[in-house]
C-alpha cells in the first residue's frame, strides 16, 4: 500500500496549523492559570480580612471585659455588655468565613458564643438595676484572661503566618499532620487548645451554660430502671398491640436515656421511645398517611385529653393548638394550684380522620415535672400590670411558670394583651421582681393558634 507524498506547502500548512493550536492550547491554559491564581489570591485575601477582623474583635472584647470587672454602674454595665456582645457575635461570623480542620478553633468559637449570650444576660440584669454580683465579677476577670490569651494567640497566628509566608486558608484547612513546614503557627494552635480545657466552667440562666448538658430528667430521676422486654411491654401498651410485634431499634442516650423500637399500623411505620427509667414513652410517632378529616377540633382535643389521662398524665391543660396537614398538634401543660407550667409540656399529634393518636412528645414533661413548693409571687397581680404599656389592653391573666433561656423554671403573669391595631400578645411579667421577662406574637387563624 503506498501513501501519498505530502508537498513542501501543504507540509509546511500542517506544521503551522499544529503550532498555532499548541500555542493557542497553551495561551487558554496560561489564561485559566492567571484566573485561577487571581480566585486563590482573592479568597486567601478574604480568609486574612476575615482572620484580622477576628483578631480585633476579640481584642476589644477583652477590653470591654476588663472596664466591666470595674464597673458599678449598672448603666455603664448594661453598655459594656452590649458591646462584649456585639463583638462576639461579630467574631463569630468572622470565623464562620473562615476554613478550619482544627478542634482548637471550634473551643474558640464556643467561646465566644457562650462569652456572647453570657453578656446578653449580664446586660439584661443591668438594665433591672442590678450591680455585679461578686460571683460575677470573678467571671467577668476570668473570662478578661482568657479573651486576653485569645488575643494574644490569634495575634502571634497572624504574625507567624506573615513571617512563614504561609495562607491563613491553606493552613486553617490542613490537619495537624500537614503542618510540618509550619511549626510555629501548630504550636501556638496547641497553646491555644491547652488554655480552653483549663477553663472552668460557665454557669448561668443562657442556653450556652454549662449546666445544660448536664440536666436530668426529674420526673424518672428516682424511678427504677427496665429491661428492653419490659419496655417492649411499656410500648405495646401505649400503641395497643401486641409486644411481639414490635421490633427493637437499640437505644438513645442523651438526658432520658430510652429503649426504641419501630411496628407497622395500618399501613403506616411506628417508632416509639420508652425511658430506660420507669419505662414513660418519651416520644411516638405515626409516619401514616391520613385521609380526609372527619372529625372537628373540638373532638380531636377531646381524643388527645383522653389518651392522656389514660395513660396517668393527670392535671393536663390544653393551652394553645394549630393544624398541620390532617393531624391536629396540641400543646398541654401541667396545671395545678391555679398555676399553668409551661415547662411540664405534652405535645399530641391527632390523626382527623379517624382521633387516633399521630405523634406524641413527653419530653418537656419527664424532664420537668416534679414537687414544687407553692408559688408565692412577691409582685401582686395589679403591681405586674402596671409593667405593660399603657397602650395596651389586657383581656386576661394567669399565674404561670415559664422556663427562662437557662432552662430555668420563673413564675410569671401572663398576661393576653391586645395592641390598638387588633395584634394580641402573650407577655409575661416576672412575679418576683416585676420586670417583663418574655413577649410573644399571637397568630391565629382557621388552622389554629401560633406564637412567635
Amino acid at each position: 500500500m503506498r501513501f501519498p507524498v505530502l508537498s513542501k506547502r501543504a507540509f509546511v500548512r500542517i506544521v503551522s496549523f499544529g503550532a498555532a493550536g499548541v500555542i493557542t492550547l497553551g495561551g487558554f491554559c496560561f489564561m485559566g492559570w492567571q484566573r485561577a491564581a487571581v480566585y486563590r489570591r482573592t479568597i486567601e485575601y478574604d480568609y486574612r480580612n476575615a482572620f484580622q477582623n477576628l483578631v480585633d474583635a476579640v481584642t476589644d472584647i477583652d477590653a470591654a471585659l476588663q472596664k466591666s470587672g470595674c464597673s458599678n454602674s449598672p448603666p455603664m454595665l448594661a453598655a459594656l455588655a452590649g458591646e462584649v456582645s456585639r463583638k462576639a457575635y461579630g467574631a463569630q461570623a468572622d470565623m464562620g468565613a473562615l476554613p478550619s480542620a482544627f478542634a482548637e478553633l471550634e473551643s474558640t468559637a464556643r467561646f465566644l458564643a457562650q462569652l456572647g449570650d453570657y453578656a446578653y444576660c449580664l446586660g439584661k440584669q443591668a438594665a433591672r438595676g442590678e450591680p455585679l454580683s461578686p460571683e460575677q465579677t470573678e467571671e467577668m476577670r476570668r473570662l478578661s484572661e482568657t479573651a486576653g490569651y485569645l488575643s494574644s494567640g490569634l495575634t502571634a497566628l497572624m504574625t507567624i503566618a506573615g513571617e512563614e509566608d504561609l495562607d491563613i486558608g491553606r493552613v486553617l484547612a490542613a490537619s495537624k499532620l500537614e503542618l510540618s513546614d509550619a511549626g510555629g503557627f501548630s504550636r501556638t494552635m496547641r497553646n491555644a487548645g491547652e488554655r480552653f480545657s483549663e477553663m472552668p466552667e460557665l454557669i448561668y440562666d443562657g442556653p450556652f451554660s454549662d449546666h445544660i448538658n448536664k440536666q436530668e430528667a426529674e420526673f424518672i430521676r428516682d424511678k427504677p430502671e427496665i429491661d428492653r422486654a419490659a419496655a417492649a411491654s411499656r410500648a405495646a401498651e401505649y400503641l395497643g398491640v401486641q409486644p411481639a410485634l414490635l421490633r427493637p431499634m437499640g437505644e438513645i442516650a442523651g438526658a432520658i436515656p430510652s429503649y426504641h423500637f419501630k411496628t407497622v399500623l395500618e399501613g403506616g411505620e411506628v417508632f416509639i421511645s420508652v425511658s430506660r427509667q420507669g419505662g414513660y414513652c418519651v416520644t411516638l410517632i405515626n409516619s401514616r398517611n391520613i385521609a380526609e378529616p372527619k372529625i372537628g377540633f373540638d373532638d380531636a382535643v377531646q381524643k388527645a385529653r383522653e389518651y392522656l389521662a389514660a395513660r396517668g398524665f393527670d392535671g393536663m391543660k390544653e393551652t394553645y393548638y394549630t393544624r398541620s396537614g390532617n393531624t391536629l398538634l396540641i400543646n398541654f401543660a401541667y396545671n395545678s394550684g391555679g398555676v399553668t407550667y409551661y415547662t411540664d409540656l405534652i405535645k399530641v399529634g391527632v390523626a382527623l380522620d379517624n382521633g387516633k393518636i399521630q405523634l406524641f412528645d413527653a419530653g418537656g414533661y419527664i424532664m420537668c415535672h416534679g414537687e414544687r413548693e407553692p408559688a408565692e409571687p412577691s409582685v401582686t397581680i395589679d403591681g405586674a400590670k402596671a409593667a405593660l404599656s399603657p397602650d395596651l389592653f389586657v383581656s386576661g391573666a394567669e399565674l404561670c411558670v415559664i422556663p427562662s433561656d437557662g432552662l430555668n423554671e420563673v413564675l410569671c403573669y401572663g398576661f393576653t394583651c391586645v395592641d390598638k391595631d387588633s395584634r394580641t400578645y402573650l407577655i409575661y411579667v416576672n412575679a418576683n421582681t416585676g420586670f417583663e421577662e418574655r413577649i410573644l406574637i399571637v397568630l391565629e387563624d382557621e388552622n389554629g393558634t401560633l406564637t412567635i
